[in-house]
């Protein structure tokens, strides 16, 4: 029952952040400014080159191969998106889904927060890649031995 009330406090506050989002587009987090663009970065998801990476970049970007090149529908809402992905980070015992934010946007998701270890950091960055609907991961996840 409290999986329940918690997937379903999940999900309406995933609905609340789509509509504001939606309402105010430029205070997305996955908002890119006029005239910037991002590409995706080719690479592992083990913990070390997650490292080098975000020391080289300060973050870390991650597509799903199937996505490159190639125009993707969107088949899920980002609200979906977003509502399964923290279920997972939820039920996952390596990495704490209360100090991760999720963000969505046309199956480009974006994590912020905090967590314990560079293993984390991998599984947070598989677990995204892995939910059905996302075409790309950029991580500003931080490990706060390292920051």
């Amino acid at each position: 029952m409290k999986l329940f009330i918690f997937l379903f406090g999940l999900l309406c506050g995933a609905a609340g952040l789509h509509f504001y989002y939606t309402a105010y587009p430029e205070k997305s987090p996955g908002h890119v400014p006029a005239g910037r663009t991002y590409s995706t970065v080719p690479g592992s998801i083990a913990p070390h080159s997650l490292r080098e990476e975000i020391a080289r970049t300060g973050r870390v970007v991650r597509s799903k191969a199937s996505a490159a090149g190639q125009a993707v529908s969107e088949a899920y809402s980002n609200t979906k998106v977003i509502s399964v992905l923290k279920a997972k980070l939820a039920l996952d015992k390596e990495v704490s889904a209360r100090d991760i934010n999720v963000y969505c946007d046309h199956g480009v998701v974006t994590l912020t927060g905090i967590v314990a270890t560079p293993e984390a950091l991998s599984k947070a960055v598989a677990l995204a890649l892995e939910t059905e609907g996302v075409t790309q991961v950029i991580s500003y996840l931080v490990i706060p031995s390292e920051a």
